[in-house]
């Protein structure tokens, strides 16, 4: 008896489901930018010596060093701008791709900086 003749159909949907996960972890999200941001939308995000939340009434807000961060965001020709200060001090606008990778998201400039991606991550360190 073979292995096909065993699971069936089964075989079918392990196959799909092997290749969705492969899907999903290896090349991130695959709705792209805007899907990624609606996920992390309300949640908190946590990077190095930063805990920020993204809002669905287009504004940021957290902590970076214990020091107050706001701005505000848009999807902009597919990509995620935004626009931030800490403690009153604006650092600009930097528009990001946005990624779920496992365990949480990354954002890599698409112009500008060129500064390397930064995960974030859904749970405190």
């Amino acid at each position: 008896m073979t292995v096909k003749e065993i699971l069936g159909d089964s075989l079918k949907t392990i196959f799909s489901a092997l290749v969705l996960t492969i899907a999903l972890t290896g090349t991130g999200f695959a709705g792209g930018t805007e899907d990624a941001v609606n996920t992390i939308l309300g949640k908190k995000l946590y990077g190095d010596d930063l805990v920020l939340t993204v809002k669905k009434n287009g504004k940021i807000t957290g902590k970076w060093k214990g020091d107050t961060l706001k701005g505000a965001w848009e999807i902009r020709d597919g990509d995620f701008c935004r626009t931030m200060s800490v403690n009153g001090q604006e650092l600009g606008t930097s528009c990001q791709a946005v990624q779920l990778v496992e365990g949480g998201v990354k954002f890599s400039d698409v112009k500008g900086a060129n500064r390397k991606p930064r995960i974030y991550t859904f749970k405190k360190p």
